[in-house]
């Protein structure tokens, strides 16, 4: 089995694995919770906030419809299978379109984020906002 690798972009967006796409905060300064909640409604989403315990993981899985989240404050680090891990901060975005296998695990100080989703592939989104449940039953609590 290859090793996984760490996905490093500092700066700017890059299209991964899958069809995934990771999108920088391009601030010095962190984003306002209110900020990203804007540009989640301004793509026509309904944005959901949601919050989990330091060291909290999410086995792997996979949503029916392209999930965005951006990470309002701390971290969270995803593993894209395939693919390699990617590690999430204050303002960052991730795009995971509907299929992609991915599992998380969140960092020392917890997470807070924000979340959209849409029901189609991104080349057929239309300006109805959809809005997804966070699947609780996904997580994975074990240690």
């Amino acid at each position: 089995m290859r090793p996984h690798r760490t996905i490093v972009s500092r700066r700017g967006a890059c299209t991964l694995s899958g069809g995934v796409r990771l999108t920088r905060w391009q601030h010095d300064e962190p984003p306002s919770e209110a900020e990203l909640l804007a540009a989640l409604v301004a793509a026509g989403m309904t944005p959901y906030r949601w919050s989990n315990s330091p060291g909290e993981r999410y086995a792997p899985h996979a949503h029916a419809s392209h999930k965005v989240v951006y990470v309002v404050t701390d971290s969270i680090t995803f593993q894209l299978h395939p693919g390699g891990t990617v590690a999430l901060g204050p303002g960052d975005r991730l795009d995971l379109p509907a299929g992609a296998t991915h599992s998380a695990v969140v960092g020392p100080e917890g997470v807070v984020s924000l979340e959209g989703h849409r029901a189609t592939s991104p080349r057929e989104w239309t300006d109805t906002p959809e809005m997804g449940r966070h699947e609780q039953s996904e997580r994975d609590t074990s240690q």
